[in-house]
């Protein structure tokens, strides 16, 4: 069962930055369906999986050059957010 989490105040890069956001940005990229079993006993995680996976159907751009978030890709995140197309 998906439980709600205590919520807080975090930066957009921390949350582009996390494993989990990567990893659901990188399977819509190769095409792969939603593993709705991913992250499953970590909701923080799952949500930030979503949310990659969301990120990657409406921005085109590489999320990272190297080690670093392209600046592209957190401005697409972030007009996501205001638009609310991802929470």
């Amino acid at each position: 069962m998906i439980q709600q989490i205590q919520t807080k105040t975090v930066k957009s890069s921390t949350i582009m930055r996390s494993k989990a956001f990567v990893e659901g940005f990188q399977s819509v990229r190769r095409g792969e369906a939603l593993d709705y079993n991913r992250h499953r006993l970590d909701t923080r995680a799952q949500w930030n999986y979503e949310r990659g996976r969301l990120l990657a159907l409406q921005f085109t751009g590489a999320l990272k050059f190297g080690q670093r978030l392209n600046p592209d890709a957190e401005l697409a995140y972030c007009y996501a957010r205001a638009a609310r197309t991802i929470t």
